[in-house]
């Protein structure tokens, strides 16, 4: 990891609202930004094969995932918050999309 990854991706993010729409490829994504939004490393393996938890580096699971039945069908939902005084992430679980 380059040294100081963590500071400009926290001053890239400085006072913004992101929200992921996304798939289970992409769910690694928001767990990477939400490390480096607090640390400057990136996903262990044991980490990026996590599903559904309800926290993850104080990011909280709001609704679905393990509050709910896990399973790979497309009703299952996921919303993921992310939140520190200077940035809000929320993350979104897609299963389908339409044109």
């Amino acid at each position: 990891m380059g040294h100081g990854l963590a500071s400009e991706v926290q001053q890239l993010l400085h006072n913004k609202f992101v929200v992921i729409l996304a798939d289970l490829v992409q769910r690694a994504m928001h767990k990477d930004l939400v490390l480096l939004l607090q640390k400057d490393c990136l996903l262990t393996l044991s980490q990026l094969k996590a599903k559904g938890e309800y926290g993850f580096e104080q990011d909280e699971l709001v609704q679905g995932g393990k509050q709910g039945r896990m399973h790979n069908g497309t009703h299952y939902r996921e919303v993921r918050r992310f939140s520190s005084i200077q940035h809000l992430v929320r993350f979104y679980f897609l299963t389908r999309a339409y044109s």
